[in-house]
């Protein structure tokens, strides 16, 4: 059935601006208030809706939640987003000939998925449907602060409404080339963003071969890393994408004609297994080789700049060791020179108006100066965000496999399930996950909270179920009508009928 009052409201969700880390965002909450507490089951229950405080969020953004108590034993979550990525000129595109797409800045990622379940929260009225909680996050397009919190928040409500969680539904959109076939995701990919910093041995560059420059070593990790498809994952015949580098610099200040001493870069690195300590050790060892193709490059630059001046040549070798750390273990040999707590808490005071990726650098580049070290250096690290790796797989055959086949085959659409949805999303921090706090915390010089004894304690199993979109993120964004009226309501109706 046809239920055209979703997209009513979708395009009422669109119409109302939620870019990401702006005032919009801030604003939005009050819209999705609205829209709920006109509902006839909350206005006759206002106690069982509301919005929730971030932990830390300076912007003062709050998850928004809603809880319709169905007098059922079974309770399913709906979650998602309601931020957008911004644009420079914001513009909604309505193209009256084409009726099968909806365009606009958010309409498939992802508040098609946000109006499918405020219509859900409010047409689930029997006892034929479990229990339900919407929570709906601000920073997905971010750093994830409003899901990285929900855990939080959905320990409170399990506690105030004597509630046991049985599964989450995530509705971000779905990508396909053939119309007739309908995706779901068990699971979303992992991402980690680590850091390498590389420190030279700095002399005037019209003795280059008196030092050993930061840069040099910097590009041959480049090489060794970026596209390196040993790097993936493939699980389920799906691969994850090859690093790449999202930022490579220089840390002088000012110029002048020295080597520079310390380069920094960080790169995007997806992942599908949960082995954080095996692939750490991967990123070293293609460090370690990086440097010592930058020392035999450089003795062979050596040799030849001897050469071509009719000096004595290919008998001059200079031998370079590069010491290839994690930064737990800087930390360790820095803590014998200088006291690091107090090292750190000064850099932070310093510079309160820094990112954290960056604050991340000069943390590391400060506990390198401390040293007063003359050697060369690698340094390996985690800046924020980290999105563990999740995979209800086991769940979704054994449990609502067939509920979903039986559903999607009466729409007369083909049903292929991917193990994990590969844009990564904030199902990573409500699903419990193996890449524990101890470890990636000891990476990172700025932490990143993820409630991780919290996530295992509710023990949330997920599944995404979502329209298709397309140009997400794009001016071109849009999302497939029928999957917003008809084809997902059904699909996530059924599901929770016979969860």
């Amino acid at each position: 059935m046809r239920d055209m009052q979703t997209l009513d409201l979708l395009k009422k969700l669109i119409a109302v601006r939620s870019d990401n880390g702006t005032v919009f965002e801030k604003k939005f909450e009050q819209t999705i208030l609205s829209i709920i507490k006109n509902m006839d089951y909350f206005v006759q229950n206002p106690n069982h809706f509301g919005s929730e405080s971030i932990e830390d969020d300076l912007m003062g953004r709050r998850i928004v939640w809603a809880f319709k108590d169905n007098s059922s034993d079974k309770t399913v979550v709906l979650f998602g987003h309601y931020d957008t990525v911004g644009l420079e000129i914001y513009e909604n595109y309505d193209y009256d000939d084409d009726e099968d797409w909806l365009y606009g800045r958010g309409s498939c990622d992802m508040k098609a998925g946000l109006a499918i379940q405020l219509r859900l929260m409010e047409t689930t009225e029997s006892t034929d449907y479990p229990n339900l909680i919407l929570i709906s996050v601000p920073d997905e397009e971010g750093m994830s602060v409003g899901m990285r919190s929900a855990s939080i928040l959905l320990k409170k409500l399990k506690k105030k409404f004597k509630l046991s969680y049985n599964l989450a539904i995530l509705s971000e959109p779905q990508q396909k080339d053939e119309q007739q076939v309908f995706k779901v995701h068990t699971g979303s990919v992992g991402k980690m963003l680590p850091f390498i910093m590389t420190k030279g041995s700095p002399s005037h560059v019209g003795i280059p071969f008196s030092g050993l420059s930061s840069v040099g070593l910097m590009n041959e990790i480049v090489k060794a890393i970026e596209f390196n498809t040993e790097m993936g994952d493939v699980e389920d015949r799906k691969m994850s994408a090859p690093p790449i580098f999202l930022g490579i610099k220089s840390m002088k200040n000012s110029y002048d004609v020295t080597m520079p001493e310390f380069t920094a870069s960080y790169f995007n690195w997806l992942f599908l297994k949960d082995d954080l300590d095996k692939k750490m050790n991967q990123l070293k060892s293609l460090c370690v080789w990086s440097a010592e193709d930058a020392i035999n490059q450089y003795n062979y630059s050596y040799n030849e700049f001897l050469r071509k001046q009719g000096l004595p040549s290919y008998e001059c070798c200079h031998q370079i060791d590069v010491d290839v750390l994690f930064y737990d273990e800087l930390m360790n040999v820095a803590s014998e020179h200088v006291d690091t707590k107090a090292l750190i808490d000064r850099i932070r005071s310093d510079h309160t108006d820094l990112s954290t990726q960056d604050l991340s650098l000069l943390i590391t580049k400060g506990l390198l100066e401390a040293m007063k070290s003359t050697k060369p250096m690698i340094v390996i690290g985690l800046m924020a965000p980290f999105y563990p790796v999740v995979d209800s797989g086991v769940h979704y055959e054994s449990k609502i496999k067939k509920i979903i086949e039986k559903s999607v085959e009466a729409l007369h659409l083909e049903l292929q399930r991917e193990a994990y949805f590969m844009g990564i999303s904030d199902m990573s921090f409500i699903k419990s996950a193996k890449n524990k706090n101890h470890r990636v915390k000891s990476l990172m010089p700025v932490d990143f909270k993820i409630h991780f004894d919290v996530i295992d304690e509710l023990g949330i199993e997920v599944i995404n179920i979502g329209p298709w979109g397309k140009d997400l993120h794009r001016i071109t964004e849009r999302v497939y009508i029928p999957d917003v009226v008809e084809t997902v309501p059904e699909v996530i109706r059924d599901l929770l009928k016979n969860i």
